[in-house]
C-alpha cells in the first residue's frame, strides 16, 4: 500500500500537539473548579471535560509553589465607593451562582459594546486574601465573557446595594434616627437631598445613612 496515502490533511493523518517551550503541564487535579471525589466541574455542574483545551482551567497555587517561584498573593484593600479591580481577585461560590438566562447577558453584552463599560458594578466582601462575590454573577458572569480584566467594584452586600438605589429615589420616603420622617427630593451617585417634615432640607453621604443604618424605609 503506497504510503502516500497517509498525507497531512487526510482523514488518515493526525497532527501531533506539542507544548511550547516554557508551557507548563496541565493537570486537572490542580484546577480551582476540579472536584477529586466526583470527577467533576464546579464550574460547569457537570463532568469534566480535560484540562488541555479547557478555556476555564485556572490553576491553583499552593504555598510551596509560591515561596519556589517567589509568589506573593496581591493583597485585596477595603475601598469606599466605586473602584476597578481586578477580575482574578474576585472569588465566586460556583455552587451557589446559577448561569444568567441568556437574554439578559446578550443585553448587557450588547449595553457593554455601545457604552463601554457594564451597567452596574459588581458587589464584593473581603474574605481572606480576595474579594468575595455578593451579588448575583450577571455582571461578573459577562465580565469573563468579554475577556475583561478589571470590573468596577464596590463593598457591601445585596441588601445594602437595593437599599442605596431606594435612597436615590425621588419620591421615596424615609426615616432618618435624627431628622426624622422625610421624602427624597434629588440624589445622585454619591448623595441624596432629603426634605424633612421641618421643611428643612438635608444632603445626605448615600454609603454612609446605609452603612451606618441612619436610615429606614
Amino acid at each position: 500500500m503506497s504510503k502516500s496515502r497517509y498525507l497531512t490533511g487526510t482523514s488518515w493523518h493526525v497532527e501531533r500537539m506539542a507544548r511550547q517551550e516554557g508551557d507548563p503541564r496541565r493537570h486537572k487535579s490542580r484546577c480551582i473548579y476540579y472536584i477529586s471525589k466526583s470527577k467533576a466541574c464546579e464550574y460547569r455542574n457537570g463532568n469534566c471535560i480535560g484540562s488541555a483545551h479547557c478555556m476555564k482551567y485556572k490553576e491553583r497555587i499552593n504555598e510551596e509553589v509560591q515561596k519556589e517561584n517567589c509568589i506573593s498573593p496581591k493583597p485585596v484593600k477595603h475601598f469606599d465607593g466605586i473602584k476597578e479591580i481586578s477580575i482574578e481577585l474576585i472569588t465566586v461560590n460556583h455552587s451557589k451562582a446559577k448561569k444568567p438566562k441568556q437574554e439578559k447577558v446578550d443585553a448587557l453584552i450588547e449595553y457593554y459594546r455601545k457604552n463601554g463599560h457594564l451597567d452596574k458594578p459588581v458587589i464584593v466582601s473581603i474574605q481572606n486574601d480576595s474579594y468575595l462575590l455578593e451579588d448575583k454573577y450577571l455582571r461578573y458572569y459577562v465580565a469573563e465573557e468579554l475577556g475583561l480584566k478589571n470590573v468596577p467594584a464596590k463593598i457591601g452586600t445585596l441588601q445594602e446595594s437595593k437599599d442605596e438605589d431606594k435612597l436615590r429615589k425621588k419620591g421615596m420616603k424615609v426615616i432618618h434616627k435624627t431628622h426624622g420622617k422625610g421624602i427624597v427630593i434629588y440624589s445622585d451617585e454619591a448623595y441624596t437631598t432629603v426634605r424633612f417634615g421641618n421643611g428643612k432640607e438635608v444632603k445626605l453621604s448615600i454609603s454612609t445613612c446605609i452603612q451606618n443604618k441612619l436610615i429606614s424605609f
